[in-house]
């Protein structure tokens, strides 16, 4: 079946799911070969993506975007010497909560952090940001605040060891 699958149809009958997906009592209205097929069609095309993109400004940088679970701390040094080493003015990351929804302030501006989105999982009560380079690579932030008329979950209960 894997092979006569039409990746736009599974797509549209997810896009047209008329219950909310999030529910946890709502299920996909996919089989699970098809969901399978899905995944790896999406895995496949992932695959193939660079990992560092050339592009020229003017752009938006969105931030929130996942990796591969791997995390590594480095002072401004690192982050300094990468720079000269790339002939780069600055390096933009994402996947780590700002409760401003951005931090420029690492490494002296040379390591700016984008996170876009407010209140995180319902609970952090953080804004969130698209940073935008101009032609002339100046950045700017626009910054999105939760939305303060949304019912607040309660806090997750805090368990020590």
């Amino acid at each position: 079946m894997a092979a006569d699958l039409d990746l736009d149809d599974v797509i549209q009958r997810l896009l047209d799911a008329e219950a909310p997906l999030s529910l946890p009592s709502a299920a996909p209205p996919l089989k699970g070969e098809e969901i399978r097929h899905l995944c790896a069609a999406a895995k496949e095309l992932l695959l193939k993506q660079p990992t560092l993109l050339e592009l020229s400004a003017p752009i938006n940088i969105c931030g929130d975007t996942h990796g591969q679970s791997t995390s590594f701390t480095f002072g401004a040094d690192v982050v300094e010497e990468f720079c000269e080493r790339h002939g780069l003015a600055m390096v933009c990351r994402a996947h780590e909560m700002k409760d401003a929804g951005y931090d420029q302030e690492f490494a002296g501006g040379k390591l700016v952090t984008v996170f876009s989105a407010p209140n995180y999982c319902g609970k952090c009560g953080n804004d969130g940001a698209v940073m935008t380079v101009a032609g002339d690579l100046a950045c700017s932030f626009r910054v999105f605040h939760p939305d303060a008329t949304a019912a607040t979950p309660p806090p997750a209960p805090i368990y020590l060891l």
